[in-house]
C-alpha cells in the first residue's frame, strides 16, 4: 500500500517537472535579457512600417542571413558589430548580442512568417543583448524559429553623442621680437626716352568751287538804213529803234536826230530852188 502511494507521488512529481519545463521554454520570451520587452510584429516590414513615419525618415541597415559572431556590418549610416550569438539544440542561430554606431531606434528580428520588433525610442541604444527571433517553431510551436534577417533602424536626424569638453588650457602669450627697419635705397632715376610720333600725312584741303562768269558780249551798232530824200519832208519823225541796250540806243537816237536835222537843212535848201523855178 504503501509502495503504491510511493510510487503515485513519484508520477505526479514527474509530471510536475514535465509541465514546469514546458512551460520555460513556451514562456522563454517574457524573461528575456534585453531591455526593451519585444513586439511581435507579422511579414516583412520596413523601418517606416515598423516605427512610423515617412521612409526619408528612417536609414536601414540590413543582415541578411543568420548573424555571424565577430562580425560588422555598415554602410552609409551607421555600424553594428555582433558580439555574440546563441543557437538551439540543433545549432540553428535564434538571438545574438550587438554594438551600434550611431544609436540604434529600433531592431527587428526576423524568423518564420514574422519577427520580433525590439524598440528602443526615443533616446535609442548603442547595445543590447539577447535579442531572439520569434516562436513558432518545432512541434506545438514551442521552438524559435532560426533568424532569417536582422534590420537596424537608424534615425534619419540621428545624433552620435559627443563626449564632454574639456578646457584645454591656452599658451601664455609672449612678445615676438619686432624686426628692426631697414633703409631699402630707392632706385636710381632714369630718363624715359619720350617717343618720337610718326610722321602723318596730312590732306590738303580741297578748293570749294567757283562759278566762273561768262564773258558778255560787246552790244554792237545795227546800221540804219538812209532813206531817200524827198520833196516833201515827212510829218512824222522815225521811232527809235529799240534793238540795243545802253550806249547802242543813245547812239541810235542821236543818229536819228542828225538825220532829221540833215533832212530839215536839205528841205530848206530845195525850197527855195524850186520856188525860183516856178516863177520863171
Amino acid at each position: 500500500m504503501a509502495s503504491s502511494r510511493t510510487g503515485g507521488f513519484a508520477r505526479r512529481l514527474v509530471a510536475m517537472l514535465a509541465l514546469v519545463s514546458l512551460l520555460l521554454v513556451a514562456f522563454g520570451p517574457t524573461a528575456l535579457a534585453a531591455s526593451v520587452t519585444p513586439t511581435f510584429v507579422d511579414g516583412n516590414a520596413s523601418c517606416s512600417q515598423l516605427l512610423g513615419g515617412n521612409p526619408e525618415d528612417w536609414h536601414e541597415l540590413k543582415i541578411d542571413g543568420v548573424p555571424v559572431e565577430g562580425g560588422v556590418y555598415s554602410n552609409a549610416h551607421g555600424s553594428v558589430t555582433i558580439t555574440e550569438v546563441y543557437k538551439d539544440d540543433e545549432n540553428k542561430t535564434i538571438g545574438f548580442d550587438f554594438t551600434s554606431t550611431p544609436n540604434v531606434a529600433g531592431v527587428f528580428v526576423k524568423g518564420g512568417s514574422g519577427g520580433n520588433l525590439y524598440d528602443y525610442r526615443p533616446a535609442g541604444t548603442a547595445a543590447d543583448t539577447e535579442l531572439y527571433s520569434p516562436f513558432g517553431a518545432g512541434p506545438g510551436g514551442t521552438k524559435r524559429h532560426e533568424i532569417s534577417h536582422v534590420s537596424f533602424c537608424f534615425a534619419a536626424a540621428a545624433v552620435t553623442p559627443s563626449p564632454a569638453p574639456t578646457d584645454t588650457p591656452s599658451p601664455a602669450p609672449t612678445d615676438t621680437p619686432s624686426p628692426a627697419p631697414t633703409d631699402t635705397p630707392s632706385p636710381a632715376p632714369t630718363d624715359t626716352p619720350t617717343p618720337t610720333p610718326a610722321p602723318t600725312d596730312t590732306p590738303m584741303p580741297t578748293p570749294a568751287p567757283t562759278d566762273t562768269p561768262m564773258p558778255t558780249p560787246a552790244p554792237t551798232d545795227t546800221p540804219m538804213p538812209t532813206p531817200a530824200p524827198t520833196g516833201t519832208p515827212p510829218d512824222t519823225a522815225v521811232a527809235p529803234s529799240t534793238e540795243g541796250t545802253g550806249g547802242a540806243a543813245l547812239q541810235g537816237n542821236l543818229f536819228i536826230l542828225l538825220l532829221i536835222g540833215s533832212i530839215a537843212v536839205m528841205w530848206l535848201v530845195v525850197r527855195p530852188t524850186r520856188q525860183v523855178r516856178q516863177r520863171r
